[in-house]
């Protein structure tokens, strides 16, 4: 998974965990198909994740902002390494079947991004 995917999938995450409103409710199978082929590492169906989004206001706020944020965050640090020359981190190949997938199959994804909101904003470290 790339690094701008995986922004997609923490912004995602937080915008979720992070919704004081319930979630439509046909909103949720489509969140759930998306877990379904990240589990099997279709790291093509993160793009439907900001489909998804559109689709609800209030979670469209809150993933703009979160994006915005994780984007700089990046930016900020890719900078730094770039100064120290070190190689860029990349995401564990393995995460997005152990712990992405699992929030966003669940069947109440909201919910479970809640539980896990402190392990998703750690992500990025």
């Amino acid at each position: 998974m790339d690094a701008l995917n995986f922004l997609i999938c923490q912004a995602f995450l937080n915008a979720l965990a992070k919704l004081d409103s319930q979630l439509p409710p046909d909103i949720i199978p489509a969140i759930n198909q998306v877990g379904q082929a990240l589990a099997q590492q279709q790291t093509d169906a993160i793009s439907d994740l900001e489909d998804i989004v559109k689709q609800h206001a209030p979670l469209a706020e809150l993933y703009d902002i979160e994006y915005k944020k994780l984007l700089d965050d990046y930016e900020n640090k890719e900078r730094n390494k770039h100064l120290s020359q070190k190689k860029p981190d990349s995401p564990p190949s393995t995460l997005l079947e152990n712990f992405i997938a699992p929030i966003l199959m669940d069947v109440n994804p909201q919910n479970q991004a809640k539980n896990e909101q402190n392990k998703i904003e750690r992500l990025s470290d």
